[in-house]
């Protein structure tokens, strides 16, 4: 059974020697290994190549301009012949039995997919790693599973079945960051179930990722919670999962209007400009009414939150810049 590893590679040269690793060592040898450089600008290409010349039956490189995850992988998409396939970040790797213990569970089961055990790994700050919940063996329907991707309280890193290809595409022709979260959801709806296995992926947190800058590209945090609330409302389960979703739109909004005003310098005035505006327009944005009808759901950091809110921006700004001072 082969199992086709497909990765989107921007600006990874320090990385690319532990994602190779973790895959050349796996237990599980039937595989092909897909990398798409997404138009980097430091040495990824020339070590993904080197890699390719010395493994020329594993390793295929593809090279495209800079047009984002989601293109990168169709294009990997496109070219996989495995019967079953794996998105791979080119920061991330993978325990050395991973792909074996998922293709164990499918085997063992009638299952769409087998995720793996979500590792967190700070470099810099070691005491900050944890793993999400273990739920082994525990089998997931597909409205259970969509649920959790809502707060990413369970990992979509996994083993996927290669007829469910089709549904990992995305259309958009331009780079949009956080598409691949969308179409992850999306993707997810299509299927019946899923089960959790033993494998770890080691997710790699870093300070100067997409999450954690200040850019125009940060917005797609927003544009993801405004997606997903159309698909929600689209499928008529929005109802089902307001309040999960109110609150993590909640928990976006304070944590990027605080992130805005902690790096701001570094923006140009038209940026910070237009970040403002969208802060503001994605407030009003989240339905307070959700939240406020469930405010006993919520803990005390969330009705704080909750309050915080409600303060006419001007208010929430002047707070936030004298955060941003300390």
């Amino acid at each position: 059974m082969k199992v086709s590893i497909i990765t989107a590679v921007f600006n990874s040269e320090a990385f690319l020697d532990d994602y190779f690793k973790s895959l050349l060592n796996q237990s599980h040898k039937d595989l092909e290994i897909i990398c798409v450089d997404d138009g980097s600008t430091d040495n990824s290409f020339s070590k993904l190549y080197e890699y390719r010349k010395k493994y020329p039956d594993l390793i295929k490189v593809i090279r495209q301009k800079h047009e984002g995850v989601s293109q990168a992988r169709n294009k990997a998409l496109d070219v996989m012949c495995g019967d079953y396939y794996c998105f791979l970040d080119s920061d991330d790797w993978l325990s050395e039995n991973a792909l074996e213990l998922a293709l164990q569970q499918f085997e063992k089961d009638d299952i769409d997919a087998s995720l793996f055990t979500l590792n967190y790994v700070y470099p810099e700050s070691p005491e900050k790693n944890f793993i999400l919940p273990k739920k082994y063996d525990q089998l997931f329907s597909s409205n259970e599973m969509f649920s959790d991707t809502l707060d990413w309280s369970i990992s979509a890193f996994g083993v996927y079945k290669s007829e469910f290809k089709e549904f990992s595409y995305y259309s958009s022709p331009q780079a949009i960051s956080y598409d691949d979260e969308f179409q992850t959801r999306r993707m997810i709806l299509k299927m019946r179930n899923f089960k959790i296995n033993n494998g770890v992926y080691f997710y790699r947190q870093r300070d100067n990722s997409v999450s954690n800058e200040m850019s125009l590209e940060s917005l797609g945090k927003f544009k993801l919670q405004y997606k997903t609330k159309g698909l929600l409302q689209k499928r008529g389960l929005y109802e089902k999962h307001a309040l999960k979703f109110e609150r993590q739109s909640l928990h976006i909004f304070v944590g990027f209007i605080r992130n805005f005003f902690l790096k701001k310098k570094g923006l140009s005035k038209n940026e910070s400009s237009f970040i403002e505006k969208s802060i503001h327009s994605y407030k009003h944005f989240i339905n307070k009414k959700v939240l406020f009808q469930n405010i006993n759901k919520l803990d005390v950091k969330e009705v704080l939150m909750l309050l915080f809110l409600i303060l006419p921006f001007v208010f929430q700004k002047l707070i936030m810049k004298a955060i941003a001072k300390y």
